[in-house]
């Protein structure tokens, strides 16, 4: 955690010296770095609480919790960006967060909790890509 100080506010040294060489507010840039350095404030906490993932247990404890928590760490950044191959919505950015969590629990009612709020974040995202697009679902137009 202590190399983290250089992205986090107070300290934010890194995010000072890079407002400097890119003319911005500090600030900003400290908290665009520390949205996109988000899975490294969870990766130790994973740690401690699945000890799976230090490679103590099966291998298919192994296998599971690590698959678990990568997925659990891409909804978070996903729900942190806003984005994932185009902007997603603040309903679908909380329930990606959400899933996100539950995905960390590794445990099987708070998985299927998360894979159920996943695929409401899903149909909530198709369906306003259809009303979005011209003729309901018909390919935009090129200009």
């Amino acid at each position: 955690f202590a190399v983290m100080s250089a992205l986090t506010p107070p300290v934010a040294v890194a995010a000072y010296a890079a407002s400097a060489i890119a003319d911005a507010n500090p600030l900003t840039i400290a908290a665009s770095a520390v949205r996109i350095a988000l899975a490294a404030f969870f990766v130790p906490f994973a740690f401690v609480f699945h000890p799976a993932l230090l490679l103590d247990g099966s291998w298919l404890e192994i296998a599971v919790t690590t698959l678990a928590v990568v997925a659990a760490l891409v909804l978070l950044v996903v729900a942190a960006e806003g984005y994932w191959r185009v902007a997603v919505g603040r309903l679908s950015r909380v329930l990606l967060a959400t899933a996100g969590v539950l995905m960390l629990m590794v445990e099987p009612l708070p998985t299927a909790g998360a894979a159920v709020l996943l695929g409401g974040v899903l149909l909530i995202e198709r369906r306003s890509a259809r009303v979005a697009q011209p003729g309901g679902g018909a390919a935009p137009k090129a200009d």
